[in-house]
């Protein structure tokens, strides 16, 4: 089975992670996909749990904080056997990573 998950950067996306773990079987689940849309137009990028909330204009990317959303929903799998298919990408990319 592929699973597909879409994250945002908060906690209730890791909560969403959480319960998808608290009841699918990990030896049926072969292959997840946890994805984050990069808008362009966001006034800021991603703001996930680990974040401070104290950045300079310097670190702000939205590929990176998307990314990093993204990891964080992939260590709340961690130890399943399933092929892990990070995508961080704006619009349609999104869609094209999937096919």
């Amino acid at each position: 089975m592929h699973v597909v998950i879409a994250t945002d950067g908060s906690k209730q996306s890791l909560n969403a992670a959480q319960y998808l773990r608290s009841f699918a079987d990990p030896e049926s689940v072969t292959s997840v996909s946890v994805l984050a849309v990069i808008s362009p137009l966001a006034a800021v990028p991603f703001a996930t749990e680990s974040d401070s909330g104290h950045k300079d204009i310097e670190e702000l990317s939205f590929r990176t904080a998307a990314q990093a959303a993204t990891a964080q929903v992939a260590d709340v799998l961690d130890g399943w056997n399933a092929t892990m298919d990070l995508v961080a990408e704006q619009g349609k990319q999104v869609y094209r990573s999937l096919v």
